[in-house]
Formats: structure tokens, sequence, C-alpha cells
């Protein structure tokens, strides 16, 4: 490969206690909760608005938020207030938008300062120590130094880019769980039945689709996926699904990345022409959008002073650095076939999120946070989701807080002591 050299001076916009790099749920509570505890806080997001997936990529529903109180209770409770949640069974749903302005409300009304349509570029580095980031904006490339650094980009990029050491999928063959581009559609007059349904898994939208392949005679036709879910919405006859899965696309590469833009927009053209023509319910609908980015279940898991393993899991593991408790099962959409491997095979408990897990090894004042921390392939699978991922960005900004108040670093801090400060702001472990 040719290469380019470049050499310049780098201007530097700001200097912070504790920078945020990712805006989605586990940046919305780091940066949260390091603001609120008195330090000053740069939050830098790629779009135009916060929440990360729940709002660029419209992932719904808000999984395993029941027992964590906090900041992700705040923002429950928020919503709720404005009339804006509503249910799938069991399921927790909120209406995207309320989402967006939400978010923006709390971080003004904790100082944070945030820095939108900013890409992170890469980490400043000084004998392993991270002191800030480089970014791209509108204003060029622009340097902020921070005296904590926590990465919630989800695939773990600022700690990859200081050197962190990382594993990416299955352990014998390195695949990642597929990627899904959700969807929204209005006009149904369909609410998909979760509770207790008997037939094919209890997947009512796929008895549906099966139903149709047979009265129309359409042997041919090739699932993407056996367990779709079409989300109801706040609002009449509204919901958004997920369904369509990109498999096979490394999603740390960019030309693979943007393939899966491309493949999930035609799975869900597909998807969309179906439920139109086959299935009455959805005679009428409209898709209304696609979401901004597709959704990334796996890539990065950077190598902590701590790994969740399986074993944690099937003991339900309880540590005195323990951030959260995490009860969602173990969920793998299968990487090479068009399922999910049944959560019955690991038949876990509700087990701790070892503060350790947030500190990657050799680099020092740096915290990562949300589906990027250390854990095993299967406990990945577990804690990925939207509600762990809120906590786990509370107690890395708590953290955060916590090391600049005893001149600490993250290794040097604790963890007892951030279970501490979370129990004392609300949080349950």
């Amino acid at each position: 490969m040719n290469t380019y050299t470049e050499t310049r001076e780098i201007p530097i916009f700001g200097y912070y206690d504790v920078i945020v790099v990712g805006g989605g749920p586990a940046g919305v509570g780091s940066a949260l909760s390091a603001s609120r505890g008195g330090k000053k806080t740069l939050l830098i997001e790629q779009y135009g608005f916060l929440g990360g997936m729940w709002t660029a990529g419209l992932v719904n529903p808000l999984f395993d938020y029941e027992n964590k109180g906090g900041i992700v209770q705040e923002i429950v409770n928020r919503i709720n207030d404005l009339g804006m949640n509503s249910s799938s069974g069991q399921m927790y749903t909120f209406d995207i938008e309320t989402m967006k302005l939400l978010l923006d409300r709390m971080m003004i009304q904790s100082s944070v300062d945030l820095l939108f349509h900013t890409y992170f570029a890469d980490t400043i580095v000084d004998n392993k120590v991270a002191k800030g980031v480089l970014v791209e904006n509108k204003s060029g490339r622009q340097a902020y130094m921070g005296k904590i650094i926590i990465d919630c980009t989800g695939d773990g990029d600022v700690a990859a880019r200081a050197g962190a050491s990382y594993k990416i999928g299955r352990d014998h063959d390195g695949a990642v769980q597929p990627m899904t581009l959700m969807f929204k559609m209005s006009n149904m007059d369909y609410v998909q039945n979760y509770n207790n349904f008997p037939a094919l898994n209890g997947n009512e939208l796929y008895f549906l689709m099966k139903q149709a392949v047979e009265r129309e005679g359409l042997p041919d036709y090739q699932f993407n996926f056996t367990r779709p879910c079409m989300l109801r919405l706040p609002g009449s006859h509204t919901g958004v699904c997920q369904m369509t899965h990109v498999r096979g696309r490394n999603p740390l590469d960019a030309w693979d990345l943007s393939k899966a833009e491309i493949e999930g927009r035609e799975l869900v053209y597909d998807a969309v022409t179906y439920f139109k023509k086959y299935l009455p319910q959805f005679k009428d609908a409209q898709l209304d959008q696609t979401g901004a980015h597709i959704g990334i279940r796996e890539s990065r898991r950077i190598t902590g002073e701590y790994e969740i393993t399986l074993k944690d899991m099937l003991e339900g593991a309880r540590f005195s650095d323990g951030i959260c408790i995490c009860k969602f099962g173990v969920d793998i959409h299968q990487p090479d076939g068009n399922g999910q491997e049944e959560i019955i095979r690991y038949p876990i408990k509700p087990y701790h999120i070892s503060y350790r897990s947030l500190v990657p090894k050799y680099i020092d004042h740096l915290l990562v946070a949300g589906r990027c921390i250390s854990g095993c392939f299967e406990a990945h699978a577990s804690y990925r989701v939207t509600g762990d991922c809120v906590a786990m960005g509370q107690a890395a900004g708590t953290a955060a807080a916590l090391c600049l108040d005893t001149n600490r670093s993250p290794r040097e801090l604790d963890g007892k002591l951030v279970v501490e400060q979370m129990r004392k702001d609300g949080a349950l472990q």
C-alpha cells in the first residue's frame, strides 16, 4: 500500500477534566455522572443528536433497565412523564424524537459541553497515558485535552487507537453477530403478540409470514431471520421492526460497513414489500424511515483488568466492585444461521459487572463503557443491551470524577468507592 505522510500542527480547542467520546446510552451515562460529579465535561458525538443506537439506530426496546436505578431510571421516568412510552408485551419502548430532545435537556441542565457533527480521529497518548483526542468536524482538525478519557464509541475506537488490546467475535473463528438495520412503519393494523404465543418458538410475526408462504405458494421464499419483532411505539398504528440481518460483514471495516448499509436497505425494502403484499394487517402500512446507522451488535471487546466470563454468569457472580446487576440472557444472533441461539442453552443468574472490566489494560487515564467492555463472547451477548450500557456509563463517569478528586488513575481507584457513590446517586447494585 502506498502511503502519504502528513505533518501539521493541530490547534488545541479545549482543556477538560473528562472527555467522553460517543453520545449513545453509555456516553449519556458517562457525561451526566462526570459533570454532576463536579467535573468539566465534554461529550463528542458524530451525529447532530444524542442517543446513539436509541436514536440513530432506532433501537427499541430499552432492555434490562428495571433493576438499575440511577440515570437510566431517570431517563425512563422523564419519558413517562411526557407520556411518550409504550410497550410490546413486557418490553418497554419509547418515542425516538422525544428521546433526542430529552437527552439534550438533561445535558444542558447538567452543564455538559456538547460537540455534535464531530468525528473521533485519534487518541493522544504519551507514555501509555491517554491525554486527549483528535477530532474532525466542520471547523477542521482539532485537539481536546482531558485528564480522563472515556471511550463510549461502542466499537472501542478510542481504546484501540490508544494501543489497548482487544478481542473480536467467537473464539474459534472470530465471527461476529450480524448487524441489523431497524425500520419504522406506520398505518399498520397489527400489534405483535409476545405473551405466550404458542407456535414457532413463540414468534407470532414469523408464524404469520410462514402461513403466508404456504397460502400463497412461495416455497422458495428465503427467511432472512426467524425471530422478527415489530415493536409498538407511542402513537397510533406505529412500530419499529427488528428483522433485517446482515451477515458476514466486518463492522470495523469502512467498506464492509458501507456495503452493510446498502444491503440493509434492500432487505428492508424486501420485508416491507412482503408485508404489504401478503399480510392483510399491513396492506395500508407505509415505511416511515430506516435507521441513520445500521445496528451493530458486536465488534471489539477491549481487554480489561477483569474479563466477565460465562462461568460468572452461570453462577451469578457478585463482586465488591460490582457496578450494576445484569439479568439479560445470552442473546446470540447467529453469525452463520438465520435464528438466535436459545437463551435456555445458557441458564444464567443475575450477575455483577465488575468496575475492573471498564479499565483497559496497559493504557492509563482511560475508561471504556458500553458493549466494548471486557468480557467473553457469550457475556457480551448478554450485557450489550442499552439498559446495561447506561449503567456502565454512569459507573465510568463516576469513576472519572472520583479519580480526579483523589488524584488516582482509574487503575488505582478502588472500585468499591464507585459502587458507594453510585448508590448515593440512586443506582442499584
